[in-house]
């Protein structure tokens, strides 16, 4: 229990659950940015003798600054709550979960045939995907909870500190990492619709499939859902995601490497 409330991963439930730490930070941010603001005057001031400062410019990070601070509870669920819904219009939970009923209600049917061939193969990598999956979406939504706590709970001071033009990289680092962790939802989403689509083909259509394809995107899918992070961190940053692809593929070589026969072997 936090401040009366039950404990969730939901990040929409964050301002409630961690409301009296949200309080104190909220007022030692306005303390903040009085200093700042100070400071802030000065450096203007200053600037101003060589004929550098900009008057308009402090007064608009001024105006933004004290905005962002009376409406941040607003602003933290509208981030939060856009990518969640744009994740759940992709692959919602219980579409999710259905999936999962699917998957198992066609293994324990045992809908395919042969022992130790690759349907066999196919059929137990598909549960040990989703197995794995399940332990890692437990993870990943539990650290995504963590960190969105964290940035929401010392947002304030970030924000308070930007009214100081030197100091004004904090609120674009917390706002950086805001959209970062709460795009981990959107890119699981993709990647749990992507190979649910293709494990349910897999199982009820294994004629049009093919296995080692299955096998390998299986594979890729574990290892990219451990790189979600890097991923979301790639895209916020205005970089490339190839060199995530490159790793994601590279362990998914190796793995066939090893699982599958060699050519001119018995």
């Amino acid at each position: 229990m936090i401040n009366g409330q039950v404990v969730t991963t939901n990040p929409l439930q964050i301002p409630s659950l961690f409301g009296a730490d949200y309080a104190t930070t909220s007022h030692l941010a306005f303390i903040l940015f009085s200093l700042m603001f100070v400071l802030a005057v000065l450096h203007e001031n200053i600037l101003g003798m060589s004929g550098e400062a900009s008057y308009t410019n402090l007064f608009v990070r001024v105006l933004l600054v004290v905005s962002l601070l009376v409406f941040y509870e607003e602003f933290f669920r509208w981030i939060v709550y856009s990518l969640d819904l744009l994740a759940d219009s992709i692959f919602s939970r219980s579409q999710y979960e259905d999936t999962l009923k699917a998957v198992f209600k066609a293994i324990e049917e045992e809908k395919d045939t042969g022992f130790l061939g690759w349907r066999f193969v196919i059929k137990g990598m598909n549960s040990v995907t989703q197995h794995i999956a399940l332990a890692l979406l437990w993870v990943l939504r539990l650290l995504r909870f963590v960190l969105l706590s964290i940035l929401y709970i010392f947002g304030p001071l970030a924000v308070a500190a930007s009214v100081f033009s030197p100091a004004a990289k904090a609120v674009f680092f917390w706002l950086k990492s805001l959209v970062e962790v709460s795009l981990w939802r959107v890119l699981l989403s993709i990647l749990l619709k992507v190979i649910s689509t293709m494990n349910l083909t897999a199982i009820y259509y294994t004629e049009n499939v093919n296995n080692v394809a299955v096998f390998a995107a299986n594979i890729l899918f574990i290892v990219l859902l451990i790189l979600v992070p890097l991923i979301s961190k790639q895209i916020v940053s205005g970089g490339t995601v190839g060199g995530s692809g490159s790793i994601a593929l590279g362990v998914v070589a190796h793995t066939l490497s090893k699982l599958l026969p060699k050519r001119g072997h018995r």
